[in-house]
């Protein structure tokens, strides 16, 4: 259920910063197949890593959930339609 919103916004904010997926992995010390395996929607993470990209992404984790929850309204609207 989250992963696809999860991974929507991991590309979107990734690609706003101009980082390729090797970047992002580096900035936030996981493995570039991590990144890989969660942007498509392959792998559930965890908490930690969710604040490492977050950090990485110079946001707040706060900001990023915040963005989330909107992302799964769009979801379940277009879906209700």
């Amino acid at each position: 259920m989250l992963e696809r919103p999860l991974a929507t916004l991991i590309v979107k904010f990734r690609k706003e910063r101009g980082y390729t997926q090797e970047r992002l992995a580096e900035l936030a010390e996981l493995h570039v197949n991590y990144i890989s395996f969660l942007e498509r929607c392959q792998r559930k993470p965890t908490l930690e890593a969710v604040y490492k990209i977050c950090k990485a992404l110079d946001m707040s984790l706060t900001d990023f959930i915040i963005k989330l929850e909107e992302e799964l309204t769009r979801e379940a609207k277009f879906n209700e339609s």
